[in-house]
This record gives C-alpha cells, sequence and structure tokens, in this order.
C-alpha cells in the first residue's frame, strides 16, 4: 500500500488528487503575477510518476497540460489549469493555474526522510527552462500525446536541467511505511510522529526478467507440443486478451513461466548465483557449463546466454519498491539476522529511479545476459508490456 506523507493535511489531499493535459498553457503563464500558481513540490516513489500523469490528465482542463521531465526522468513538472466540476479538483477553482513538481532521485525514502530532516531536495528548475527555453527543450524532444478516453492530450517536452532548483518538499510520496525508512536516515523511531500519514493506493508488483531469460524459462516449462513453447507454430498467433486486445500467444499470463519464491530469494540473497543453479521440472539446469571447453549449454530448444551467472538490476537502499522487496523476499527490514539482499558486485547493478533499472534490464538482454530484478508495477496485462527486452 502506498502512503502519502506530508507536513500539512492539504498537501497531502492535493497530491491524492487527479489533474490533466495539453500543450496551450505555456511556461511564460507559470508565476506571471505573484500568487497566481498553486505550487506544490512533492518528492519520493518513483512508481507513482506515470500514475500522477494519468491524475493530471483527468481534472485538468482540456489543452492546457504540459510534462517537463529532466535528468533521466527523475524531475517532472505538471502544468495546467484544473477544471471544475466532475473530474476536477474538489473545492479547486475552475482555471487555477497548477504547477505540480515532483522530484524521484532516491525514491521512496526521499518522500520520508526529507521531510522529516526539513532538508532541500532536487526539483526543476522552471525560471531557468523559462529564460532558455530552445535549448534547454530542444523541439526534436517533444512529444505530442493524444486523448485516451476521460484522459485529456498533452504535449510532453524532454527537458535538460544543469541547475537544478532545490527546495524542501511540502509532502512525500512512499511505497511503505515511513518507518521501514528511519535506520537509512538514522532517525529515531518517534521521527514519524511530525507526519501526517495517509493511505492512497496500492500497486501490483511483478519481478521481470530479461527477455531471453522469459523465454528460455519459457522454452524449459513447457513442452515443445505446448502453444507456450517459443519454438511451437502457435506461439506467435495472436490470440484475444480482453476487450478485443490482441496479443501473441506466447505474451499472454496463461504463458507466462516462474521461478519459486525460495529461487528468488536466493538470488537475491547471493546464495544462487550461476543459472546452473535453477533445474526445471524434468531435471534439466537452465545452463551447464563444460569444463574443459567452457561452453554453456541449456535444455533442448534453449539458447543458453554469453554468460551463465545471474545478474541483478536493483534499486539504491531509498528506494519504496527496494524495501518491499526485501521485506517479502528475505523479511529484511523487519527481522535481524535474516540474509541481505545482494548490494553490489559485477553482477549487481544499483539505479536511483524505476527507469534505472528498466535501462539494466535492456543492457542485459542486448548483451545476452539473462537478470531479474526487483518489482516493477504492473499497471496492466503482461502482454501489453511492449519492451522488447524484458517481462514481467
Amino acid at each position: 500500500m502506498r502512503g502519502l506523507h506530508a507536513a500539512r493535511l492539504g498537501m497531502v489531499i492535493l497530491i491524492g488528487l487527479p489533474a490533466s493535459v495539453c500543450s496551450a498553457l505555456p511556461l511564460s503563464d507559470y508565476r506571471a503575477r505573484p500568487g497566481d500558481t498553486l505550487e506544490l513540490f512533492v518528492s519520493g516513489s518513483s512508481a507513482q510518476d506515470i500514475t500522477l500523469q494519468r491524475l493530471f490528465r483527468i481534472i485538468c482542463e482540456p489543452n492546457t497540460l504540459d510534462v517537463y521531465r529532466a535528468s533521466g526522468d527523475t524531475v517532472r513538472l505538471f502544468f495546467c489549469r484544473t477544471k471544475s466540476g466532475p473530474g476536477g479538483l474538489p473545492g479547486g477553482v475552475a482555471g487555477q493555474k497548477v504547477a505540480f513538481h515532483k522530484s524521484s532521485l532516491g525514491g521512496s525514502g526521499q518522500g520520508v526522510g526529507p521531510l522529516i530532516q526539513r532538508t532541500n531536495v532536487e526539483f526543476l528548475n522552471v525560471q531557468d527552462i523559462r529564460a532558455q527555453f530552445d535549448k534547454r527543450c530542444p523541439s526534436e524532444k517533444r512529444a505530442q500525446h493524444a486523448a485516451e478516453g476521460e484522459q485529456i492530450a498533452y504535449t510532453e517536452y524532454e527537458c535538460a536541467n544543469p541547475t537544478p532548483d532545490h527546495k524542501i518538499p511540502d509532502a512525500g510520496i512512499s511505497d511503505v511505511e515511513p518507518r521501514f525508512f528511519l535506520e537509512t536516515y538514522h532517525l529515531a523511531p518517534n521521527a514519524v510522529d511530525v507526519l501526517s500519514v495517509h493511505s492512497a493506493n496500492a500497486f501490483i508488483f511483478g519481478v521481470p526478467v530479461t527477455r531471453k531469460l522469459r523465454d528460455a524459462l519459457q522454452s524449459a516449462s513447457f513442452a515443445k507440443d505446448d502453444a507456450c513453447n517459443p519454438g511451437n507454430p502457435r506461439y506467435a498467433q495472436l490470440v484475444e486478451v480482453s476487450r478485443g486486445a490482441r496479443f501473441k500467444r506466447g505474451e499472454t499470463e496463461a504463458c507466462m513461466p516462474s521461478l519459486t519464491r525460495a529461487q528468488l530469494a536466493g538470488i537475491f540473497a547471493g546464495a544462487v548465483t550461476d543459472w546452473g543453479q535453477i533445474v526445471n521440472s524434468r531435471g534439466f539446469a537452465l545452463v551447464a557449463k563444460n569444463q574443459r571447453t567452457g561452453q554453456l549449454t541449456s535444455p533442448p530448444g534453449v539458447r543458453p546466454p554469453s554468460d551463465g551467472r545471474a545478474y541483478i538490476c536493483r534499486r539504491v537502499p531509498t528506494s519504496g519498491t527496494q524495501a518491499a522487496f526485501e521485506m517479502f523476499f528475505l523479511n529484511e527490514r523487519c527481522t535481524d539476522g535474516v540474509p541481505a539482499f545482494m548490494a553490489s558486485g559485477s553482477t549487481v547493478f544499483q539505479g536511483s529511479v524505476a527507469s534505472d533499472v528498466e535501462n539494466c534490464m535492456t543492457r542485459l538482454d542486448e548483451q545476452d545476459l539473462w537478470g531479474n530484478s526487483r518489482p516493477t508495477p504492473s499497471s496492466s496485462s503482461c502482454a501489453s508490456n511492449r519492451s522488447p527486452h524484458w517481462r514481467n
């Protein structure tokens, strides 16, 4: 469950509300007159960024929402005019200019620690971007996004942010309870008493693996005459999943392979370091190494990786999804003396935000390496995952 943490209740309420879309509100309108723009600075969970964007596409007036991204998606600005009535901002004034600043650097922990310690967090420097707009947000990095049902159209800008703004956040978003970050920030158990904490929404998380590992697991799990085996001609057939949407059969949930909770715990704790330690139901190791030649082999129908080691793409300790993963699989942060999640080594990568992990998985797959990562938000079916390099 995701909590919203704020020093002031009003800020928390605003975080949980929807907002909207489009490219007709220029940055020159940002704080055009003193007090004309309602601003909110929020730090924390990167997993919520897409959800926030969808919310703003609901509560903003059509043709007013612009989304600015910078620093590898670690900072964002949602700028629009809010609408009134159904779907609008409750208690808000129609046409109110809203600037919602979001910092995801460091993940959920940054939605807790800085609020308690009253320390600055990195945000988008709107004044600098406005002064050098074409240079900071070049035209080739701008994209128009069409309306989708109740979500209005919007314009997205990918910008440079060489001189970030630094503010003490008004509110924070965390994937887990604030108390699980107290040790990370060297805070006392009662430090959370200064926060007003409210549950807002929940995510279903999946454990992603590189696509080639997914294919290997399918080949090892499903017989050749099974349509879920990548070598079967029916694997690529289009089948209806839901509401008329059609996807390749092999990408559907029915064909999703699995690793056990114990196997995943072993990988993340460093007890399972090689895919040869994972054996399928027919007794084949996923990878076997010829001790004389060094050549790697895999079960029939499975293409072996270029390296048999198990690679891990993880988040930093301040990440809420990382914390949830550690608690679920290893009971870390809950019980003393348990195995710790792998934090370093030649097969371990740590990323500050969710997109860092996605990029890690992509690089591994491109190099024919097999890896998995901490959970990622699974907001849609596995079939709708458009990444060519990893799967939940």
